[in-house]
């Protein structure tokens, strides 16, 4: 992990460059629908017949001089102290993953921080995993 600043070694994968579970590709927008409610959120799942959820997704990030921010599906929005020291115009972003309770219940965001494309640090953000 090179300069990781990371907790532990469980560095989630930069899947803007790896795809999920390892196969690579191309974000497929017609399967992706946007959801602006809970309710509506459970009105899908339910449709679909969904017992179980696995979210996982890169997002990109801000820096105001003290707090990331980013929005992560099914999380909203979120803002946390920066665990370590960002340059000016670095580019960030963050590839996480959804801890849930049972499969279905969301608990947590552990997330894995890239700056410049580098993983530099990894961490729970929301809640607990």
């Amino acid at each position: 992990m090179s300069d990781c600043n990371c907790k532990n070694t469980e560095t989630i994968p930069d899947f803007t460059k790896e795809g999920f579970s390892g196969k690579q590709g191309p974000l497929q927008t017609s399967l992706v629908t946007a959801t602006h409610t809970v309710p509506s959120l459970h009105q899908q799942l339910a449709d679909q017949g969904v017992l179980a959820l696995d979210v996982s997704a890169c997002v990109s990030a801000s820096y105001d001089g003290s707090k990331i921010c980013l929005t992560f599906p099914i999380i909203g929005n979120i803002c946390f102290n920066a665990p370590i020291h960002i340059p000016v115009g670095a580019v960030l972003k963050a590839c996480g993953t959804v801890c849930t309770k049972w499969g279905v219940i969301p608990e947590g965001l552990k997330i894995t921080l890239y700056l410049n494309n580098n993983p530099v640090w990894n961490g729970v953000v929301w809640g607990s995993c």
